[in-house]
């Protein structure tokens, strides 16, 4: 069974090989997936939903902070 994150994986892999045999520049794929993505989220979501999402997963990047959680 895929996860999302397996799928957004395998396409995004496509897409750089894609990018690539074109020439075009990986950071301009990477603004254009961002533009694209933010876009379609913003559809499903409120922009207050998507630019809070966002914020935490560019705060929690590295991997080496701690999760701030509620207990019940």
């Amino acid at each position: 069974m895929s996860s999302p994150y397996t799928i957004a994986r395998a396409h995004l892999e496509e897409a750089f090989d894609a990018a690539a045999a074109e020439g075009l520049e990986a950071d301009r794929l990477c603004k254009a997936l961002v533009a694209e993505t933010l876009g379609r989220w913003a559809a499903l979501r409120s922009a207050a939903d998507v630019r809070d999402a966002v914020e935490f997963e560019l705060e929690h990047m590295g991997g080496d902070t701690d999760i701030p959680f509620m207990r019940p």
